[in-house]
């Protein structure tokens, strides 16, 4: 999608203003000014377009509530046009060109799957929102790192793969529920089939753990040095001290059984658990509890 035609009748600064951006070339449009020229208005009025006027707008200051406007022709990558105007109000806020209600989901073939959160972060970043957002970008979390990560992805919003891969992995298994999920009814069916033909009474499954158990973690981060250090009495390299390690050498196993690991029970019950899904917003209280 592409703007063809911007108009502002009456939004923040602006009072009958209206852009061409006609296509050809390189089709790459720079609109640039001086501080306070009104260039972050022009961005907001561009999103409230998209999305709609925000109820407490603060740009009213030269123009009444009632009285806000924007306008725009938009192009698809097809060729279809679409000219749209929007007022603040709480429904029937987008308008054709004459003035007429549209549909709310009007301009839905025009967005896609980009919603207004993604539109802000992706294409509507002003200065403030590079600053908050910068500490997001270094660990990669955040709407702004989300965003970035969404760029090789055609577009498509991060935390909506996210949720559709939930989705997923909650039709496979959730828990205790045996209705709605494949994985358990799965079980249920080869124990009986088990029990049928005489192979087995029962079959036993335990969890698969996805982490590591530790005594002792330090590590430093200076100028001039970096190092970490980890410490379990069920590793190799302790045997020597009296630890379990040459009960499981190295690459001795996925996971050792008890008794060789000797916090199985303690994994048990943290798997068990549940913990805030996704697992990144995993609080350090949840751990610490034991």
């Amino acid at each position: 999608m592409r703007f063809e035609r911007l108009a502002i009748p009456a939004f923040g600064p602006f009072t009958d203003v209206a852009i061409e951006l006609p296509s050809g070339g390189a089709d790459f449009h720079l609109v640039y000014g001086p501080n306070e020229a009104g260039k972050s208005s022009l961005l907001r009025a561009i999103r409230d377009l998209l999305y709609g006027i925000h109820g407490q707008t603060p740009d009213n200051f030269l123009h009444d509530y009632k009285a806000l406007r924007i306008a725009a022709t938009l192009c698809r990558r097809d060729g279809e046009r679409l000219a749209v105007q929007r007022r603040k109000g709480n429904r029937g806020t987008l308008l054709d060109a004459a003035g007429a209600p549209l549909p709310d989901d009007a301009l839905a073939p025009f967005l896609g799957a980009v919603d207004r959160e993604y539109f802000t972060t992706m294409f509507g970043l002003d200065a403030a929102a590079l600053r908050s957002g910068a500490a997001a970008l270094l660990h990669g979390q955040g709407d702004l790192g989300q965003a970035l990560f969404s760029a090789s992805l055609a577009g498509t919003p991060v935390h909506r793969i996210l949720d559709a891969l939930d989705a997923e992995a909650r039709r496979l298994f959730d828990g205790r529920a045996r209705t709605s999920v494949t994985i358990r009814p799965a079980v249920d069916d080869y124990e009986e089939h088990l029990r049928a033909s005489g192979v087995a009474d029962r079959s036993l499954w335990g969890p698969e753990f996805e982490f590591y158990i530790f005594d002792h973690v330090a590590y430093e981060y200076g100028i001039n040095r970096a190092y970490y250090e980890i410490f379990s009495a069920e590793a190799d390299w302790n045997s020597a001290q009296g630890g379990h390690g040459h009960y499981i050498p190295p690459h001795g196993g996925y996971h050792a059984i008890p008794p060789k690991d000797a916090l199985y029970k303690l994994r048990s019950e943290i798997s068990s658990m549940r913990f805030p899904h996704p697992v990144e917003e995993l609080r350090q209280g949840d751990v610490y509890r034991f």
